[in-house]
C-alpha cells in the first residue's frame, strides 16, 4: 500500500514537472500583446487569490511588508506614465506575498515533498535541453566579448539570470537536505553535481554569488556540531575549491567572464564594476537625490526613471539592484517595507527550531545578494523561500507538539 502511494506521488511530480516544464520552455513567446508568462502568472496570481481569500479570516503571516510594496506599485508616478506596466509590476509584485500565504495552508510533510519538487526541478529541467531533446528559445550568456563563440546554457528559462537564479536556489537548498538526510544522500550528490555545472556553464555570477553566501550560515552552524564534522567540512571545501579551480582555470573564456576581463569592456573601474553597475548605481543614486519630495516618498516609476537615466548615459537601464530600484520607483516608503521584510525574515529565528532556520538564514542571504544585484521580485527564487520558510515554521511547530504531548 506504501509502495503503491510512493509511485502515485512520483507519477504526480513527474507529470506536474512536465506541465512546468512545458510553461517554462514557452513563457517567454506571444500571444497577441501578452507573453506566455503574463498570462500563467495572471491565472496562478487568480487562482491564488481565490484560495486565500475565500476564507472569512486570513492571517497574512510575515508578509505584511510585501503587499503593502505591491500596493505601492499603484500609487507611484508610473500609474501615469504608464498605467499598463504599473498594473503588470502591481501584479507580479503582489503574486509573491499571495503565493508565501497559499503555501502555510500545508503540513510539514506535504512542504518538504514540495521543496524537493522545486529544487529537483530547477535542476532537472537543465537535462532535456544538454541532452539535445529540446533547444532554449531565448539565446544564453552570449561569450563572442571574451574570445570564444559560445553561449552560456539557459534551460527553459527566460533570462540567463533567472536561470542562474533557480540554480543557485536548488543548490543551497539540497545541501541542507544532505546534511540533515532528509532524501537519499546519493541522489541528493547528483543533484549538486549537475546543479553545480550547470550553475558555473550559464557564465553568470549571480548565482554563484548567493551560492557562496548561503553557504557561509549553513558551513558555520554544521561545522559548530562537532569537530568531526569540521574537519569534514574543511576537507570537502579542499577538494571542492580544488576541483572547481581546474575546471575554471581550463576555461579562459570562463575565466575572463568571471574575472570581467572581456574584449570590448573590461571591469578596471567602479564606474564598469559588475557589467557596469557602477556608473548605473551612481547615476541613479544621483537621481534620486535632485527627485522632488513625492517621488522621494512614493517613487518616480521606472517609465521616468529610464527617461532620466537616458538623458545622463544614453541607456534606459534599471538599476540591477532591488534595493535602489525599489527606492527610485516606490520611494524611501517602499524601501522602508523592503527592508522590513528582509527583518522579519531573520526574526523568524525564535519561532523556528536551529535546525530549520539555518535553511532559511541560508536563503536569507542569497536573497540579499540576489536583490544586491538583481531585483528582490524573482519568482524562481521567492518559491524557494517561501516554501522553505513555511517549512521551517510547520515542522517547528509540529516538533513542539511532539515534545509536549511526550
Amino acid at each position: 500500500m506504501l509502495i503503491g502511494k510512493k509511485r502515485i506521488t512520483y507519477f504526480m511530480f513527474l507529470c506536474y514537472g512536465l506541465v512546468l516544464l512545458l510553461i517554462f520552455h514557452l513563457e517567454s513567446l506571444s500571444i497577441g500583446p501578452l507573453k506566455v508568462s503574463h498570462i500563467w502568472k495572471s491565472a496562478l496570481l487568480i487562482f491564488l487569490l481565490v484560495k486565500v481569500f475565500n476564507r472569512s479570516r486570513v492571517k497574512l503571516y510575515i508578509y505584511k511588508p510585501l503587499f503593502a510594496l505591491a500596493l505601492l506599485q499603484i500609487f507611484c508616478m508610473e500609474i501615469i506614465n504608464n498605467t499598463q506596466n504599473a498594473v503588470f509590476i502591481f501584479a507580479i509584485t503582489l503574486l509573491l506575498p499571495v503565493f508565501g500565504v497559499y503555501v502555510m495552508r500545508f503540513n510539514s510533510e506535504q512542504l518538504k515533498k514540495g521543496l524537493f519538487f522545486v529544487c529537483s526541478f530547477y535542476i532537472l529541467a537543465f537535462l532535456p535541453y544538454q541532452l539535445g531533446l529540446l533547444e532554449s528559445i531565448k539565446g544564453g550568456y552570449d561569450l563572442e566579448n571574451y574570445g570564444a563563440d559560445i553561449k552560456g546554457i539557459i534551460g527553459p528559462f527566460q533570462n540567463v539570470h533567472g536561470a542562474s537564479i533557480a540554480l543557485a536556489t536548488a543548490f543551497l537548498i539540497n545541501v541542507y537536505f544532505w546534511f540533515e538526510k532528509t532524501f537519499n544522500r546519493k541522489l541528493i550528490s547528483v543533484y549538486l553535481v549537475l546543479a553545480f555545472y550547470f550553475l558555473v556553464t550559464t557564465y553568470v555570477r549571480t548565482g554563484l554569488a548567493m551560492v557562496i553566501a548561503g553557504l557561509v550560515p549553513m558551513f558555520l552552524y554544521y561545522g559548530s556540531q562537532s569537530n568531526l564534522m569540521r574537519v569534514r567540512l574543511i576537507a570537502v571545501l579542499v577538494i571542492l575549491t580544488v576541483l572547481a579551480s581546474v575546471f575554471v582555470l581550463s576555461n579562459q573564456a570562463m575565466m575572463d567572464r568571471f574575472t570581467g576581463k572581456g574584449q570590448r569592456h573590461t571591469e578596471d573601474s567602479i564606474e564598469n564594476l559588475g557589467s557596469g553597475r557602477g556608473l548605473i548605481y551612481a547615476t541613479h543614486l544621483k537621481i534620486y537625490l535632485e527627485a522632488n519630495i513625492f517621488e522621494q516618498a512614493l517613487g518616480m516609476g521606472q517609465t521616468e526613471l529610464r527617461d532620466r537615466t537616458a538623458l545622463v548615459t544614453g541607456s534606459r537601464s534599471l538599476s540591477h539592484n532591488g534595493f535602489i530600484q525599489t527606492l527610485l520607483s516606490n520611494g524611501f516608503i517602499g524601501l522602508f517595507f523592503l527592508l522590513l521584510y528582509f527583518k522579519k525574515i531573520y526574526q523568524l529565528k525564535s519561532k523556528v527550531n536551529k535546525k530549520y532556520f539555518v535553511l532559511i538564514k541560508s536563503l536569507l542571504f542569497a536573497f540579499f545578494i540576489m536583490s544586491f544585484v538583481q531585483n528582490f521580485d524573482v519568482f524562481y527564487f521567492h518559491s524557494g523561500l517561501m516554501v522553505a520558510m513555511a517549512f521551517a515554521i510547520k515542522s517547528s511547530e509540529k516538533d513542539r507538539e511532539h515534545a509536549f504531548s511526550s
